[in-house]
């Protein structure tokens, strides 16, 4: 083994960069990114919850790990605010968690943004229409 190489059996560091991707009333896809130090194995990872207001965090994949830096959550209350957390694991341990998320509430606020502003559409050629508008003050990671 050499200073550049890791060293099997070494717990791996913090996930990066966690961030809710999705989220509806009736689930929240998170994402991140693999650590910086994970030794030579591969990596799992362990989802944890928070309920606002407590500190009490529950592990929700307890079974079985999850193999890739995504994971979708149901059965959250909704009306309820989370925060959200992962750790990453191996045959060495479970490591650190991640910073966790922003507060989530869930609920139907969530599902639909509210309408996007000052919608313009201007003549591009005789057969096509550029339309621009300004963004919904309250959508949270809209895709489309």
């Amino acid at each position: 083994v050499t200073e550049e190489e890791p060293a099997e059996g070494v717990v791996p560091g913090r996930p990066l960069e966690l961030k809710v991707t999705e989220a509806t009333k009736n689930y929240v896809v998170l994402s991140w990114k693999p650590p910086g130090e994970k030794g030579l194995e591969s990596i799992m990872y362990y989802v944890e919850k928070c309920v606002s207001g407590t500190d009490s965090w529950q592990r929700v994949n307890t079974e079985i790990p999850v193999k890739s830096p995504r994971f979708a959550l149901f059965d959250l209350a909704e009306g309820k605010s989370y925060y959200f957390r992962v750790r990453c694991c191996n045959s060495a341990g479970v490591g650190e968690p991640s910073e966790p998320t922003e507060a989530i509430t869930v609920g139907d606020k969530l599902d639909i943004p509210s309408a996007p502003g000052k919608v313009v559409p201007t003549r591009n050629t005789d057969t096509s229409v550029v339309v621009s508008w300004e963004a919904s003050s309250d959508a949270v990671a809209l895709v489309g």
